[in-house]
């Protein structure tokens, strides 16, 4: 019997141990691989699932020992590892030089959502091309136009009328769906221009994340790709074949479908309104546009434009400043490329000794949280008629209360002022007092006593009002003075 207690008792620590390390390796530490490069991604990954197949092996020949529990953390902590690799290779599949020589500071999660927000899958509602009956879109190539209604000779485009950001956008989508050669240009600039800066700063590749914006990178070709998706510009309607036709018709579809996308994209970056900022890069109609007639050639202008422009950035809400910015020209709606503007937040400083609550000492060079409140001063505290910082307060040059009527502190006028103005005392007319004249000795016997009869002439003044209060002081006479009731006495 003490033999099998012994080996349960051994079973029991046993099991007991095995139980404890199981809940202390239950969650494996978190893997970092937002520093691994995208170039060794791939191979880490193939390194990984190495170490998981070894572990999961020695987990199988390590069942029901007191192995097993170690085994199964060294599995989990393999699993976690080839997983963060994982997420870490579909950041560097949109995003192949991210954190190149610490250029990029965005984390993993920013640079996704900013993928994610440039990744047109479907083209909503609002940059779909406004059709006829048919389907279609009227093409209309605004730089066949003479001047006026086009601004300048190398104008590609006409003026855009609305201010308001978001309506000058919504301008700006229409006038790409019906003019293929102002929308060609503004895909090709968004396939070169801005995703050679939006690869610079964050490393996202569009031509990754877009891949119909690959037939967009030749600038030299933007006129013969506009010109082909309008096969019936300058055809005769006697010579338009139904092949003709039916290619017009294809072109046409497929257009808006190219011009939905360019115009997604308008939509994903911040409408920041007009401004005159000098662009690095925009565009304009080769040698004028002279084309013998032919849809005008469009190119880069060498020259820097800082013409208004409606202006569009890519912003991060944990960043600050803006990292990709571009604009329409108000004058033509030529694409134009800016510098970024960068900005330094203001830091975040907090002064020593701050409080955080109601319950410390007050400190006046914080703002407390909360309805903490005010600390006392001498205003609060005694009344208008202290100077000074508490607790050292300085009072009036009269202290005592019984010198200044029911002031509940001392000093300063009554809190009930009465009826009549205020005289203050130093002004008060005072009546003439007449002198005291002592009264007969009373009668042996009599029991009632005297009636004061003052008589004599008047004499100045010699009393004093102490009462505080104008007109009552407390004066007897007779003769030229007033009697005790004119002056509201008892006598």
């Amino acid at each position: 019997m003490r033999s099998v207690m012994k080996m349960t008792g051994v079973a029991l620590v046993v099991a007991l141990g095995l139980t404890l390390t199981a809940c202390a390796s239950s969650t494996p530490e978190a893997y970092d691989a937002s520093k691994v490069s995208c170039e060794t991604v791939a191979k880490d990954i193939s390194s990984a699932k190495t170490s998981l197949s070894n572990a999961q092996a020695s987990l199988k020949g390590d069942k029901g020992t007191p192995a097993e529990a170690s085994d199964k953390s060294d599995v989990a902590a393999a699993q976690a590892k080839l997983d963060a690799l994982n997420k870490r290779s579909d950041v560097c599949s949109f995003n192949p030089n991210a954190k190149t020589a610490g250029k990029i500071t965005y984390t993993d999660a920013e640079l996704k959502a900013m993928a994610d927000s440039l990744t047109v899958s479907t083209i909503p509602a609002s940059a779909v091309c406004k059709t006829d009956a048919n389907g279609l879109v009227a093409p209309a190539i605004d730089s066949l136009l003479a001047v006026p209604p086009r601004l300048w000779p190398d104008a590609i485009s006409t003026k855009i009328t609305a201010t308001d950001p978001v309506a000058a956008r919504v301008e700006l989508q229409e006038a790409i769906c019906k003019d293929p050669n102002l929308g060609v240009a503004w895909l090709t600039f968004v396939a070169t221009q801005v995703r050679d800066k939006l690869l610079a700063a964050t490393g996202i590749d569009l031509l990754v994340l877009n891949s119909r914006l690959k037939a967009y990178t030749d600038v030299s070709q933007i006129t013969p790709k506009a010109t082909a998706f309008v096969p019936l510009l300058n055809v005769k309607v006697a010579d338009r074949t139904p092949e003709l036709v039916t290619k017009a018709i294809n072109q046409n579809q497929a257009w808006q479908q190219d011009a939905g996308l360019v115009n997604t994209l308008l939509e994903r970056y911040a409408a920041l309104g007009i401004d005159t900022r000098q662009s690095v890069v925009n565009y304009t109609l080769v040698d004028y546009g002279q084309n013998a007639g032919a849809i005008p050639v469009i190119g880069i202008n060498s020259k820097p434009d800082d013409r208004p422009a409606q202006l569009y950035a890519l912003t991060s809400k944990t960043q600050c400043g803006e990292i990709v910015t571009f604009g329409a020209n108000v004058g033509d709606k030529r694409p134009e490329l800016f510098e970024a503007k960068k900005c330094t937040p203001p830091p975040t400083t907090t002064s020593p000794g701050c409080k955080v609550n109601c319950t410390t000492t007050h400190n006046p060079t914080c703002k407390e949280k909360g309805n903490c409140p005010k600390p006392p001063t001498c205003l609060s505290v005694y009344g208008p008629t202290y100077t000074g910082t508490y607790p050292g307060c300085k009072g009036p040059s009269s202290e005592d209360p019984s010198q200044n009527g029911n002031a509940n502190t001392g000093g300063g006028q009554n809190a009930d002022k009465g009826p009549g103005t205020y005289v203050p005392p130093a002004e008060v007319v005072h009546p003439p007092a007449i002198p005291y004249v002592p009264p007969a000795a009373p009668s042996s016997g009599s029991s009632s006593a005297p009636v004061i009869a003052p008589s004599g002439p008047s004499a100045p003044a010699s009393a004093t009002d102490t009462s505080g209060q104008s007109g009552n002081g407390a004066v007897s006479g007779t003769g030229s003075g007033p009697t005790c009731n004119q002056l509201v006495m008892s006598c």
